[in-house]
C-alpha cells in the first residue's frame, strides 16, 4: 500500500463527500494534525480502501449528511464536515458504530 497524504484524504473527502462542506488543501492546523495523527493509527492508517470506506459509511449516516430533524433555533440541519470528520473521537463512534443518545 502506497502512503497517503494528508491531501489525497482531503481529495477521497471531496470525492465521496461531494453533498458535504468544501474544504480548503490550506487545512487549519488542527484539521491537519487529526489526519496526520489519523494516518498513523491502525483504525485508518494509510489506506485508502479504509479511508474510502470510511466515507462512504460516513454518508449513509443521516446525522452526517443532514437528513435529521431540525434542532431548536437552526434554520438548517447540521451537516458534517472535513474537520468534524477528522476528530479521532467522532471517527472512533462512525467506525465502532456508536452514537450518543439525544437525551439531553
Amino acid at each position: 500500500t502506497a502512503d497517503l497524504s494528508v491531501e489525497e484524504v482531503v481529495a477521497l473527502y471531496h470525492e465521496i463527500c461531494a453533498e458535504l462542506p468544501k474544504c480548503d488543501i490550506e487545512l487549519a492546523r488542527k484539521t491537519r494534525a487529526n489526519i496526520e495523527y489519523l494516518l498513523r493509527c491502525q483504525k485508518l492508517g494509510k489506506h485508502r480502501e479504509r479511508w474510502r470506506n470510511y466515507f462512504r459509511g460516513a454518508m449513509r449516516h443521516p446525522l452526517i449528511v443532514g437528513k435529521c430533524r431540525k434542532r431548536d433555533g437552526y434554520d438548517e440541519p447540521w451537516v458534517a464536515d472535513l474537520p468534524w470528520l477528522s476528530v479521532p473521537e467522532n471517527v472512533d463512534v462512525l467506525c465502532g458504530g456508536r452514537q450518543r443518545s439525544e437525551a439531553a
